[in-house]
């Protein structure tokens, strides 16, 4: 158990800590959602051929890419919270214990994103732009569509 070395698109060496979390986070019809990804099993089954690189797994491996930017700054606003300054938005910043293990999960999964996006010659999401501190931003604005 730990690190797992795959070799992805023939070309791309990614090591793969199977001991750490990797999480995922949604808002859809008002309801948050926290997922773990299963990198193994994608990594496995990308690196196998059992999976085929194709649209719809391009577009969710590249919203996960987010978190590259994503988490910092949800860390520097639940930062600012403690700190007892009050932020204007509905979002999650995950305030309670455990929310930093959390949030670290989210960088470590975009990074792996951008990893794996890298193998395909795609780039990763940009920084989002957050016109509406109240309404979440849409997966075509982020992906850019």
């Amino acid at each position: 158990m730990g690190m797992k070395t795959y070799t992805i698109n023939g070309i791309m060496v990614i090591e793969f800590d199977e001991t750490l979390d990797y999480y995922d986070f949604y808002v859809s019809g008002g309801k948050s959602d926290l997922v773990s990804v299963d990198f193994q099993f994608l990594l496995s089954s990308l690196e196998s051929g059992e999976v085929e690189w194709e649209e719809s797994l391009r577009d969710q491996v590249r919203l996960m890419s987010r978190w590259i930017h994503e988490a910092p700054r949800k860390r520097g606003f639940r930062d600012m919270i403690r700190q007892g300054i009050t932020v204007a938005s509905a979002e999650h910043f995950f305030e309670q214990d455990g929310g930093e293990e959390i949030i670290d999960a989210f960088e470590r999964t975009g990074h792996l994103a951008v990893k794996i996006l890298g193998a395909y010659g795609v780039k990763p999401v940009g920084k989002i732009k957050h016109n509406d501190p109240i309404t979440p931003t849409s997966t075509e604005e982020i992906l850019g569509g």
